[in-house]
């Protein structure tokens, strides 16, 4: 099968270990959770990540975060709430709840109509590109499992301001160059991935090296 000249490559990581997911731009977030999935398992067998963690079934079980700045890697990351975590009625909340903030914008500019300028409620994005996603993309991943017995669906999708204490478990490799400049890999800011073109394999991370791991490939 021919690939898409249009797909990117988005970068999900956790721990030290990244998978590749070849993904359309239009692919919606539900599809790259569950391709995700696909990849831990079949090069898992174990079933479990290398921190231990089982890998689950259910693609909404599946959180993702992106970089809070794509230039600095200390700076952490926030999660990603997607359109397809979210419930019809929650969504309806959300957008009353925009539109209700449209028109008190509207009438402190004096304006006469509610139509124009879209409020600062952020929308819940259902793709790469409507998260402003490109090739070379990284997010982070982990599991509903790892927040606690008590974490139902509901509580992840709404989360609240929770955000910014919340722990992702990723650690992004460093080197040292010529000139002996300890440097830090990227999240996400170099952009396209041009030499992982043409990949159509699956590669497993040995569990037992600390070598930042192996990337698993795989395709939405």
């Amino acid at each position: 099968m021919q690939a898409n000249p249009s797909c990117i490559t988005l970068r999900l990581k956790n721990h030290k270990s990244t998978t590749l997911v070849h993904a359309d731009p239009l692919a919606s977030f539900l599809d790259i959770r569950r391709e995700l999935l696909i990849a831990l398992h079949l090069t898992r067998p174990t079933g479990r990540l290398r921190n231990g963690v089982e890998i689950p079934n259910d693609p909404l079980d599946v959180l993702l975060a992106r970089p809070r700045d794509v230039h600095d890697v200390s700076a952490g990351w926030v999660r990603l709430r997607t359109e397809d975590e979210a419930s019809e009625e929650e969504l309806d909340e959300e957008e009353q709840a925009a539109a209700a903030q449209d028109v008190s914008t509207t009438k402190k500019r004096g304006a006469a109509t509610t139509g124009k300028g879209r409020s600062a409620v952020v929308r819940r994005p259902n793709c790469p590109k409507a998260a402003g996603l490109k090739d070379g993309g990284v997010l982070a991943y982990k599991f509903r499992s790892e927040l606690g017995a008590r974490a139902t669906k509901r509580d992840v999708v709404m989360g609240g301001d929770d955000d910014e204490g919340e722990e992702w478990d990723v650690v992004i490799a460093s080197y040292e160059d010529t000139t002996g400049t300890v440097n830090e890999g990227d999240v996400g800011a170099i952009g396209s991935l041009d030499e992982f073109a043409g990949a159509s394999v699956a590669r497993n991370d040995d569990d037992d090296d600390d070598d930042g791991g192996q990337d698993d490939l795989s395709h939405a």
